[in-house]
């Protein structure tokens, strides 16, 4: 219970640095605060991450949710209701709640542990406008025309992966085993479709009903 005070005395600088405890020790170091920097980096272990989550999302969630605006390619203008955070490190973890980093113009939300993250891309048809569609395999790509996707995980930036009518491999019951075919780039793929399904899927109700 203290360590939980203590941990919540300094939530604001955790929801800056949660997976950073360099950071946390130099912010706790220049607020003339060394003891208590070097107790946390000696006691916050990979156990108390649940605990320091559930804090920071307490402390974001007094917020009201945000309409997040989406325009489409036309110029339309859609909204879903999300909250902001700062980073995907502070994604909840134990909420079904969607949230958006205006950082990387991203939603994210964590099902079963696992982040999925991105946001409404094109569906593409055209070899010539097969854009953002495959991964970028250059580690530290600068290009800024490139025409592959930088995942901003990996990347930074705000780049929204495209999809082509056919994108991703069809798993069903009669082909379950087809799993163990499936590359790291496939389930890159696979994740931000699924986002990208989830929020057309929220548009649609929202606008349709249902």
């Amino acid at each position: 219970m203290e360590r939980l005070t203590e941990i919540n005395k300094y939530s604001d600088l955790l929801i800056k640095s949660l997976n950073d405890r360099e950071k946390l020790i130099e912010a706790l170091k220049a607020r003339g605060e060394i003891t208590q920097a070097l107790s946390l980096a000696e006691q916050i272990q990979s156990y108390e991450v649940d605990q320091i989550s559930n804090i920071v999302y307490k402390k974001i969630n007094k917020k009201s949710n945000k309409m997040i605006p989406i325009r489409s390619t036309s110029g339309n203008i859609f909204t879903i209701p999300a909250m902001a955070v700062d980073t995907f490190s502070v994604v909840d973890t134990t909420q079904a709640v969607l949230s958006y980093i205006p950082s990387s113009d991203h939603f994210a939300i964590k099902i079963a542990g696992r982040l999925l993250h991105g946001n409404i891309g094109q569906c593409l048809t055209k070899d010539k406008e097969l854009k953002k569609v495959k991964n970028c395999k250059f580690t530290s790509c600068k290009k800024q025309d490139c025409m592959f996707y930088h995942d901003p995980l990996l990347y930074g930036g705000n780049d929204c992966r495209n999809f082509t009518h056919h994108s991703g491999q069809q798993i069903g019951l009669n082909n379950l085993e087809e799993i163990h075919n499936l590359t790291p780039e496939d389930l890159s793929r696979m994740s931000n479709k699924l986002m990208h399904d989830l929020l057309v899927y929220l548009l649609a109700v929202k606008i349709k009903g249902g």
